[in-house]
């Protein structure tokens, strides 16, 4: 949750992150982080955000 957290600015906006429904992701990012290839999509969707690209 580190890079999310560094992107929202806190904790609390992170978390609301990985509880809403995501486009991107398909899914929930919450429901995603019991696999390595879900984690892997979140880093990417974070990575993507953080580069200026929504999808």
């Amino acid at each position: 949750m580190c890079i999310t957290t560094t992107y929202f600015g806190s904790v609390s906006r992170a978390k609301k992150w990985f509880a809403q429904n995501n486009i991107v992701l398909d899914a929930k990012p919450i429901e995603l982080c019991s696999t390595a290839q879900g984690i892997k999509q979140i880093e990417n969707s974070i990575m993507r955000l953080t580069h200026g690209m929504t999808a």
